[in-house]
């Protein structure tokens, strides 16, 4: 949230506080996320629908090339499990990738909720890659 209002200031860019809420609830919080939707959010015009739609958000250039760096700092297993787990196959990652996703805050457990990716936003762009292409790669 300071992040934010810090950039509002630098930028000369006010959100309201609604506003601010809602691109740190998609970003998770996350540092760099937080800053390209920022920056997106400068670029697109008020009252567009879409602008704060992770799906939309996740195919802008500045927030896919910070959640391509947040993946990529992840080591391989990480990464894998955390493409499987964005894909809905929980069952196929071992428990010790599991304990380093959670520990690493990559995923989260809302209370008396199942465990989710942090960022809303990270997770619509795992879940637009092909994993079984992402495999071959490896």
């Amino acid at each position: 949230q300071a992040m934010l209002k810090q950039l509002e200031k630098r930028h000369e860019h006010p959100l309201t506080e609604t506003l601010r809420e809602k691109v740190y609830e998609l970003s998770g919080g996350h540092p760099g996320i937080v800053m390209a939707v920022f920056s997106s959010l400068r670029k697109t015009a008020e009252g567009i629908p879409y602008r704060l739609d992770p799906r939309w958000l996740a195919k802008e250039e500045n927030v896919k090339e910070e959640c391509r760096k947040l993946l990529e700092s992840l080591e391989l297993d990480e990464q894998v499990g955390i493409m499987e787990f964005a894909h809905g196959n929980m069952a196929d990652i071992p428990s010790a990738t599991m304990k380093m996703l959670r520990a690493k805050k990559m995923l989260s457990s809302p209370e008396g909720q199942l465990p989710q990716v942090f960022s809303h936003i990270f997770s619509v762009y795992l879940e637009g890659i092909d994993l079984n292409e992402f495999k071959k790669h490896l």
